[in-house]
Formats: C-alpha cells, sequence, structure tokens
C-alpha cells in the first residue's frame, strides 16, 4: 500500500543511520502531510523513535536527507529546527519539575527572543490549556501525568512550530488523559499543524490520524490513509492485535 502525498511538509529520504556502529535505519523514506496527523507504527526495533531522533538531530546520520519545505536540514542543529518550526516532545516525562508551571512555558519561549512575545505566548498557552492556567503557578511535579503531558505540548508550542514529533504521548496514562491528549493533537491539527506522531496504542492513534506508516527494519513498508491502514489485514494481524508489542526503547 502507498499513496502520493502532495507538497509534504517533512520528506526523509533514504536516511540511513544509527548509534556507533548499530545501524537502525536502512534507508528509511516517507513523507509527512501539511495539516495533518500522521502515525507511525512498527514492531519493536522497528526505528520509530530513532527516526524521530534522525529528524531533530539527536542522533548521526550516515547517508540520506531529510527535507523540510524543501529544505535539506539533515544536519541542522537542534536549535535552527526550532526556529525553522519543528518542535520535539519525546517520551517520558520532559518537563523542570521544580519548576512551575508558567516558568516551564517561559523556558519554551526563550527562543522567541522577545520578552513581550514571550509573555503573549505564555497568556495563549494558558487560554488554551485551561487546566494550566489553574495550575500556572503550581510546581510541575504536582501535576498528574496527563497533566504534564499537556504541559510538555505547551511548551513545545511556545515556539510557534508548523511541525511537532510527539513520541508515545500516551505512555502512563489513564484512558480518560489518553482522550484528551489525542483530542488536543486533533484540535491542534485542524488548526493547520502538521503532527508526526509515534504510539504504542496503534489502534486508537490511527483512529484519530489521517495517514499511518508502517516501519520495519529501518524501512517504510507501508503508507496511506490511517483507515485503510486500520482494515489492513496484514497490519491487524502483524500489529493491532498485539499493541502492547509496539512500543520501543
Amino acid at each position: 500500500m502507498a499513496i502520493e502525498i502532495e507538497d509534504p511538509i517533512l520528506r526523509l529520504d533514504d536516511l540511513v543511520g544509527g548509534y556507533g556502529r548499530l545501524t537502525i535505519l536502512n534507508g528509511c523514506t516517507f513523507p509527512v502531510a501539511r495539516a495533518a496527523i500522521t502515525t507511525v507504527i512498527g514492531p519493536n526495533g522497528a526505528g520509530k523513535s530513532t527516526t524521530f531522533k534522525a529528524i531533530f538531530g539527536m542522533l548521526k546520520i550516515a547517508s540520506g536527507r531529510v527535507l523540510f519545505e524543501g529544505e535539506d536540514i539533515t544536519r541542522a542543529s537542534q536549535a535552527i529546527l526550532l526556529k525553522k518550526g519543528i518542535c520535539y516532545v519525546p517520551q517520558g516525562r520532559n518537563i523542570f519539575q521544580e519548576l512551575s508551571v508558567r516558568d516551564n512555558l517561559e523556558m519554551g519561549g526563550i527562543a522567541l527572543g522577545s520578552e513581550a512575545a514571550m509573555r503573549s505566548k505564555v497568556e495563549e498557552a494558558l487560554d488554551r490549556f485551561t487546566i494550566l492556567r489553574q495550575k500556572q503557578k503550581a510546581q510541575a511535579s504536582t501535576l498528574s501525568g496527563g497533566q504534564q503531558k499537556l504541559l510538555e505540548i505547551a511548551r513545545g508550542l511556545m515556539a510557534q512550530p508548523k511541525l511537532m514529533l510527539i513520541d508515545e504521548p500516551s505512555i502512563g496514562l489513564s484512558p480518560l488523559m489518553v482522550k484528551d491528549v489525542f483530542a488536543t493533537l486533533q484540535q491542534l491539527r485542524d488548526q493547520g499543524m502538521s503532527i508526526l506522531m509515534v504510539e504504542q496504542n496503534a489502534r486508537s492513534a490511527l483512529e484519530i490520524s489521517d495517514y499511518g506508516v508502517v516501519l520495519e527494519t529501518g524501512r517504510m513498508r507501508m503508507i496511506g490513509k490511517a483507515q485503510d491502514i486500520l482494515n489492513d489485514p496484514r497490519v491487524a494481524r502483524m500489529f493491532l492485535g498485539a499493541e502492547v508489542e509496539l512500543d520501543e526503547a
């Protein structure tokens, strides 16, 4: 199964890379659609999280290219990637636990270069995430797991990204908070943001997505409309029937 994505915001072109002598990506190639949610699924060790780290300049790429809006960003620094409009929300808890909610948001807005712009974006984030406004003075460590994930997303939005990479957003969350996080991602998509997601709960993620990508041994094996991926018997047999095995270290 393969489809053409016209004018993708991001394109991976034959990426090869990994960690030291260990190669994880073996010619990974796929496009990411604009103003859409694209979910990447695959078996353990397929290279899902590694793909995100390659995009965001966190591992050495041996060959291939990453194109963002047609520009080669293969070896760009993370600071440059943020300025160009890419943010990365990694799996796990990645906030400043000892700081307040507001302070965390302000840290995310440092790259804006203007205190007035930063304060404006903080207020915009607090308007978007009302639970964070209620808890803006609270230490981040006191938030629930789901609230911390929303804070991570809100902090990522401070840089005014065009593309959000989000890795395993549902880990450790209650079903209700997973629903809230997924609803937030859908709202961002509806407002024009492009989202590339890796998610252990493959079925639920594909249900809210526009497109799906199947990775296997560091290569793209399948790309299509999310509903078509969900309905494909090969995907259902290999991945959707055993979602707990989809997580990747």
